[in-house]
């Protein structure tokens, strides 16, 4: 299944390429802090993903930003839930990819540009048991990958706004703010508990 999620986004970025001449591919740096409010786990982890994405223009300053951003995390379980882990205490290593799909207004203003956007995120994840895990915690580790997918843990409503400097024609950098809210941990009445926080390093041509 989520095989074929990434084919599909991967399909979909393809095709707004296709069917857009004035479209952007934007790659982008981003440190990220994930909010742990739970002592169990580790204090909130930074982390840093690399992605890509595409701007794709609706109809006057309106845009369709999608942007699909790799990172990884430790992980580990307690108190009957999933917790950050630090690598001392780790139980499973899960490669991550967060989608945003989001609609941004541009709004240009000479050589730069503002960009709010509002969208969902979706947080696909998949854990391995971390290296110098004795294979007796395999048990942990698929707690931990039905966690990620159980009551919208997932589901990551998100803003951000993004500030673009134009470099030469077509070539722009710049840097974003973004929040994404955990829609699981809010409906468990933990509306801080796993909020991510990024600043994202963009460049768009």
């Amino acid at each position: 299944m989520k095989k074929k999620a990434l084919i599909f986004v991967a399909f979909c970025f393809f095709a707004f390429s296709l069917f857009s001449a004035d479209f952007k591919t934007v790659f982008s740096l981003s440190p990220q802090i994930t909010i742990n409010t739970d002592k169990a786990g580790a204090p909130s982890p930074v982390k840093f993903g690399v992605g890509i994405g595409f701007e794709l223009p609706l109809f006057k300053n309106m845009i369709f930003a999608p942007h699909l951003t790799f990172s990884t995390n430790y992980y580990l379980v307690a108190n009957n839930k999933v917790l950050p882990a630090e690598i001392e205490n780790r139980t499973a290593l899960a490669p991550s990819f967060m989608l945003d799909i989001p609609f941004g207004y541009k709004i240009p203003i000479k050589n730069f540009s503002l960009t709010p956007k509002i969208g969902l995120g979706t947080f696909l994840r998949y854990g391995f048991l971390a290296n110098g895990v004795s294979k007796a915690e395999s048990d942990l580790v698929d707690f931990i990958n039905k966690g990620f997918y159980k009551d919208l843990a997932w589901l990551y409503p998100m803003a951000e706004i993004d500030f673009d400097f134009l470099i030469k024609e077509k070539l722009m950098a710049g840097f974003g703010l973004k929040y994404y809210l955990p829609l699981g941990s809010v409906l468990k009445g933990e509306t801080l508990q796993n909020s991510i926080f990024a600043l994202q390093f963009r460049f768009a041509f």
